[in-house]
């Protein structure tokens, strides 16, 4: 299943998000910290929507829920103030944030 192998490599990118933002260290770590707490609670919702109780809706709203934080951290990583060492998990991000809106996923269930 296409959509559920997608939904599953978002989640782990967005993890690797979190758990690089909690663990960067530098002048900025307070802010990095600060991304994570924003960003840590929609991720879970976002990993129990798509683990814990498979919901199309729900993972849509949780993708929607954290699109601001992750907008902060992919601007702080892009601009340069901060090299969190996740570009790879960030991209990752970009690549697969529509899965849930897009029509070729339509009829799959996650």
């Amino acid at each position: 299943m296409p959509l559920r192998k997608d939904a599953i490599e978002l989640s782990v990118a967005l993890n690797q998000i979190v758990g690089g933002l909690l663990a960067y260290e530098s002048g900025c770590n307070l802010y990095a910290m600060n991304l994570a707490k924003r960003l840590g609670p929609s991720v879970q919702t976002y990993d129990r929507a798509v683990f814990v109780r498979p919901s199309r809706d729900e993972t849509r709203d949780a993708i929607s829920a954290l699109a601001e934080s992750m907008d902060a951290v992919s601007t702080a990583s892009s601009k340069g103030e901060m090299d969190f060492g996740l570009s790879a998990a960030i991209n990752q991000y970009w690549k697969l944030y529509t899965i849930f809106r897009e029509s070729k996923y339509r009829d799959e269930l996650l």
